[in-house]
C-alpha cells in the first residue's frame, strides 16, 4: 500500500511540475495534467470514487423525474476534498440535493459524500454547497450560481415536489419543480430572497428603486423567477 502511494505520488509530481513547462503553460494546463494523473494511478485510486453506491429510489416512467435538467450524466467538474476532478460524468438529484458520479469503467453509480463537496459544474452551471449555520435548514446544500460580480453573489436552491401514481399493475413517481429559493451574498453576509419584500428588507434605504427594478423585471420574465432574481440583482448594484 506504502510503495503504490509512492509511486502514485512521483507520477503527479512528474506531472504538475514538469520543469520543461512554463509558469503560464502550467497554469493553462492545470485541468489537463490532474486529469492525466487520475488516468493514470487509475479511478478507483482516487478519493473521488470512495462514494457510497447509489440505488435508485423512484420509479419514473416520462420526463417527470427528479435531476436537473436532465436524467442523463453530463459532463462536469468537481471540487471534492480540496481537490479539482476534471470531465467526470455527473448528475444532481434536486429531490434528495445529491451529486451521483457514473463511474468510467463500469455502470455502477456512486452517492458522493456531500460534506466533502465545495462545488461542482454540470456544464455552463456552476453549483457551490453552502454550509452555513446562519441560513433556515431549507437553504443548506447545492445552490446554483446565477450571478456573480464585484459586489454581489446570488444564489438558487431548487426544489422538487414528489408525486405517487398508480398504474393498474405497478405504482410509479412524478415529480414537478417546486418554488425555487434564493441567497444573495453581499458584503460577507448572507440574505434570504424568496420575495420583492426580503429584498427590500435586506436593502431598506432602497425601497421605491427596488419596487420599481423587480416589477420591471418580473413583467419583463413573467414566471421565469431566476430571471426576475438575475435582473433585479444586476441593477441593484448601481444603487447600492
Amino acid at each position: 500500500m506504502k510503495k503504490h502511494f509512492y509511486i502514485s505520488f512521483l507520477i503527479l509530481n512528474a506531472i504538475l511540475f514538469n520543469p520543461l513547462s512554463t509558469s503560464a503553460q502550467q497554469t493553462n494546463n492545470t485541468e489537463q495534467r490532474y486529469t492525466t494523473f487520475d488516468k493514470l494511478v487509475g479511478s478507483e485510486n482516487t478519493s473521488l470514487y470512495q462514494g457510497r453506491l447509489y440505488i435508485e429510489k423512484y420509479r419514473t416512467i416520462n420526463n417527470r423525474q427528479q435531476f436537473f435538467k436532465s436524467i442523463e450524466f453530463i459532463i462536469g467538474d468537481v471540487w471534492y476534498k480540496g481537490q479539482s476532478y476534471f470531465n467526470q460524468l455527473l448528475k444532481y438529484d434536486v429531490y434528495e440535493d445529491e451529486l451521483l458520479l457514473k463511474l468510467e469503467e463500469s455502470e455502477n453509480i456512486l452517492t458522493l459524500s456531500k460534506k466533502d463537496i465545495d462545488s461542482f459544474s454540470l456544464g455552463k452551471d456552476q453549483f457551490v454547497n453552502l454550509k452555513l449555520n446562519t441560513l433556515p435548514l431549507e437553504s443548506f446544500g447545492y445552490h446554483k450560481v446565477l450571478f456573480q460580480d464585484y459586489k454581489f453573489t446570488l444564489y438558487a436552491k431548487y426544489h422538487k415536489n414528489i408525486w405517487q401514481l398508480k398504474d393498474d399493475n405497478y405504482a410509479y413517481y412524478e415529480f414537478t419543480d417546486a418554488k425555487t429559493k434564493y441567497v444573495l451574498l453581499y458584503d460577507e453576509d448572507y440574505y434570504i430572497l424568496n420575495s420583492k419584500k426580503d429584498i427590500i428588507s435586506a436593502f431598506p434605504n432602497h425601497k421605491k428603486e427596488i419596487k420599481k427594478l423587480y416589477n420591471n423585471a418580473k413583467k419583463r420574465h413573467k414566471k421565469d423567477s431566476d430571471a426576475i432574481m438575475t435582473t433585479v440583482v444586476r441593477q441593484l448594484e448601481s444603487i447600492i
